[in-house]
């Protein structure tokens, strides 16, 4: 409904506005197109040929999901709409092209809308949620009369017509400063005196004291976990009476007539982490008990015994973050969500939120941001994990041992196979090589993982969106915030003079045709090749039909000798007319700087 209504809209403005034009990429209009450059499009028409194209793909070359679980099936194409496309019209417009790509799913960062007070940058980030049921208002083209969230509600039509599935990025555990819940319900958030704001910062515990959290924290043990001292306790207030906005700031009254403020969160793990306060967000406060009344790794993650009881529970805080996601499903039609932290929810509330969403949907996904790929992230209820390929891709000895991981072991949970997320380092910055970004993507598309497209890994983006996660001291002074697309008015650049767009969509060919996706996790399908040089990674798809992979993961020229199991007596190169010389299941080459080989075996 919202896309035809968007069609109509544009209709219209095509007529009253036929000469007016706007710059977009041309691989959008052209995927095929080897010019990466931004066009001069007339805007209405454009954006009708796009949702004509997609109406023409739904009926010719429609995604088919082949089962339930269909995050084994994913292909992600990871997007934040206002760097990648600006806004959800553009967004849409990309579709065309993501299709093209090979991609099946779009993944969206948070777009809810972002709270003012204490922002980052001149946008502020989309993880300072103010209002998780509003559809940040920026994200709207304001050439069409539609808000944001119709907009949004026309992309999610467009993307299912093409047979594509939908994840949006949700944040269960903070909110913004400026939160319409604190006006509200200010008891879901913690207080402190407005003079200790200034100088508030996260509380210090003495070495003995750490060893202790940690070694308790290991043990899994949560009886009396070491509370912070008396001092930073005594910042925090309990429940003001009143609560109102002045000048853009929550502000609150006590009982004793003070003037209280929501304090800014911080990392909370480990506890002696140095990051600096997070300007921008707090922490909600999901227990409610009198003797945990501040924020410390033992009230916001590593719950104690004491605190996580029942009857401490904020059941009407819990009960309205359960709704979030089932008013995007009733809503919108979103296909699954990624939640951010969600190790650091209490266990019982997030079962609560994937029960709700489950009963709408049975095949309704979960995706959690968590780094390991362990079988509890399986029980708790998701079906993928972020994964840690990310920090190891480009380290071979690192590699060397995934590759024994997923050879010796039963893959835990599908996780992301991905190079580069919106927190780390571009993967062509590792080595400053476009031919590491490809390799990189040849490897993720075929080892037993999900192949995950962060929005300008394919253009070789250089800069990175937000610097979270692996960075350097000297890397995270080149990117202040005012140079982060996270919190910054600053958009992808589509006229790039690289590009490893025709790789990324012959290796999804070669992915489609050798690798069974409904299988690709199974035991017994992936099997480490060893050779005679670490540098060199290679590894066996066993299927119907089994396909080799060589690579050399360095910058230098590596020399390698491998031997194959004896059930194999010939190999076809299948990505390149380059001769091998093999003998007696034998295969000796040298390999270039970053370069790999796909051979189908006989």
């Amino acid at each position: 409904m919202s896309l035809r209504i968007l069609k109509r809209k544009l209709e219209k403005l095509n007529k009253i506005q036929p000469e007016k034009t706007s710059k977009l990429p041309q691989i959008w209009a052209n995927p095929n197109s080897k010019l990466l450059n931004e066009i001069e499009i007339n805007s209405a028409k454009f954006f009708l040929e796009q949702i004509e194209k997609i109406e023409q793909l739904s009926k010719s070359e429609k995604i088919e999901f082949k089962a339930k679980n269909w995050t084994k099936e994913a292909i992600i194409y990871n997007i934040f709409v206002r760097y990648a496309a600006g806004s959800f019209l553009n967004a849409i417009a990309m579709l065309p092209y993501i299709h093209w790509l090979g991609a099946n799913t779009v993944y969206l960062l948070p777009i809810a809308s972002i709270g003012q007070q204490g922002k980052k940058g001149e946008l502020g980030s989309p993880y300072s949620i103010r209002n998780a049921n509003e559809i940040d208002e920026n994200l709207a083209d304001s050439t069409i009369d539609m808000s944001a969230s119709e907009q949004f509600l026309a992309f999610i039509e467009a993307a299912h017509l093409l047979g594509m599935k939908v994840v949006l990025e949700f944040v269960f555990r903070t909110a913004s400063l400026d939160s319409d819940w604190a006006i509200e319900h200010p008891e879901w958030f913690y207080w402190i005196k407005e003079e200790n704001a200034n100088n508030f910062s996260p509380p210090c515990f003495s070495e003995e004291e750490l060893g202790k959290i940690k070694e308790n924290i290991l043990a899994q043990n949560f009886i009396e976990l070491i509370p912070p001292n008396k001092d930073y306790i005594e910042k925090f207030v309990e429940r003001p009476k009143k609560v109102f906005k002045e000048a853009g700031k929550i502000i609150a009254i006590n009982e004793k007539g003070e003037r209280c403020v929501i304090p800014s969160a911080f990392a909370d793990w480990p506890p002696d982490d140095k990051q600096p306060l997070w300007s921008d967000v707090t922490y909600l406060k999901l227990y409610n008990h009198p003797s945990f009344n501040y924020i410390a790794y033992n009230t916001v993650r590593m719950y104690d015994k004491e605190l996580a009881k029942e009857k401490y529970e904020q059941k009407e805080l819990w009960q309205k973050i359960s709704e979030i996601i089932p008013f995007y499903q009733k809503k919108y039609g979103i296909d699954g969500v990624m939640v951010d932290m969600g190790h650091a929810l209490p266990a019982k509330l997030l079962k609560q939120i994937i029960a709700k969403a489950k009963k709408i949907n049975e095949d309704f996904v979960f995706w959690e941001e968590n780094f390991a790929i362990q079988e509890k992230s399986k029980k708790a209820g998701y079906s993928a994990v972020a994964g840690y390929l990310y920090f190891d891709e480009h380290i071979p000895w690192k590699m060397q041992n995934f590759f024994y991981m997923l050879e010796t072991e039963q893959v835990a949970i599908p996780f992301f196979a991905s190079a580069e997320n919106h927190n780390t380092p571009r993967a062509i910055t590792r080595f400053g090589s476009i031919k590491y970004s490809e390799l990189c993507w040849a490897i993720n598309c075929l080892v037993p993982g999900l192949p995950f497209i962060h929005n300008g890994f394919e253009i070789a983006e250089l800069a990175p969106i937000n610097t979270g996660l692996d960075f350097t001291d000297e890397e995270m002074s080149e990117y202040p915030i005012e140079k982060l697309a996270l919190f910054s008015n600053i958009r992808l650049n589509w006229s790039s003079s690289h590009s490893i767009i025709p790789a990324i969509k012959e290796l999804l060919e070669i992915r489609k045709k050798y690798i069974k996706a409904r299988d690709n996790f199974k035991k017994g399908t992936f099997f480490k090749v060893n050779t005679n040089n670490e540098q060199i990674l290679s590894f066996i798809r066993k299927f119907e039909k089994s396909i080799l992979f060589l690579a050399n993961l360095s910058k230098s020229e590596n020399y390698a000798e491998i031997e194959l199991p004896n059930f194999y007596n010939g190999i076809t190169n299948i990505l390149n007319s380059r001769n091998i010389d093999f003998h007696y299941n034998r295969i000796k080459l040298t390999l270039q700087p970053f370069e790999y080989l796909i051979f189908e075996l006989h």
